[in-house]
């Protein structure tokens, strides 16, 4: 299994934002399934979500901001934590774990 990259979101527990939140909006707009979704960290002020590395590549091609409870909130791959996430684009870019959402 491939280490798991972990996305940034610059929003937390000051505007209420909860773990069901972020996995409901990454599944509702990403258009991929929760199980794909692993750690969830929410703080005060920030949020990080743990993907694995071709889920990671599809959210920050397709989805560079996500609505959160009312707000549009930009998607980042998280460097801070450990460490660069190593994270390489599958072949073609392309995944067999999403639906293209339509718009």
């Amino acid at each position: 299994p491939q280490e798991p990259v972990e996305l940034f979101l610059p929003v937390g527990t000051s505007v209420g934002i909860r773990p069901n939140d972020l996995v409901g909006a990454i599944t509702n707009e990403a258009g991929i399934p929760g199980h794909l979704i692993g750690k969830i960290t929410v703080l005060d002020h920030k949020s990080f979500i743990g993907v694995p590395p071709d889920v990671a590549e599809h959210i920050l091609r397709q989805v560079p901001r996500i609505e959160i409870r009312g707000r549009l909130v930009p998607i980042s791959r998280s460097f801070g934590r450990g460490g660069p996430s190593s994270a390489a684009p599958s072949p073609g870019g392309h995944s067999p774990y999403f639906n293209k959402k339509k718009r």
